[in-house]
């Protein structure tokens, strides 16, 4: 199961982001005896073009995430995602393992490409 927080944010994650979804998914195994993956769909710099926007997750918040075993995601990521599922070139099965063993920043090696390349 997983704990979703999306962020649209004028600049950089900033670590509170990282410290409030961990609170939750604290609080969800605490109060409710709910395991969660905490997973942070972030959408940084959302003001500015593709092409102009600075790096999304800062060291601070990388090192937090990686402690509380979260998965921090860019909504170009998932934007990415959908494109090779459109085009049947996503295997969801890795998508989705991997989502859920990275802690830290996602990574899936060639889908910035599926979107771009026919």
């Amino acid at each position: 199961m997983a704990m979703l927080e999306i962020k649209g944010l004028t600049h950089q994650l900033k670590l509170r982001e990282v410290r409030q979804l961990d609170q939750w998914v604290r609080d969800a195994l605490i109060d409710e005896d709910w395991e969660s993956k905490g997973i942070l769909i972030v959408n940084a710099f959302r003001n500015e073009p593709l092409e102009n926007r600075g790096e999304p997750f800062p060291l601070n918040c990388i090192q937090a995430a990686k402690k509380s075993d979260q998965c921090l995601i860019t909504t170009m990521q998932l934007f990415n995602a959908f494109c090779a599922l459109q085009r049947d070139k996503l295997n969801l099965e890795i998508f989705w393992d991997t989502i859920f063993s990275t802690t830290g920043v996602f990574s899936l090696p060639g889908l910035d490409l599926l979107c771009t390349n026919s």
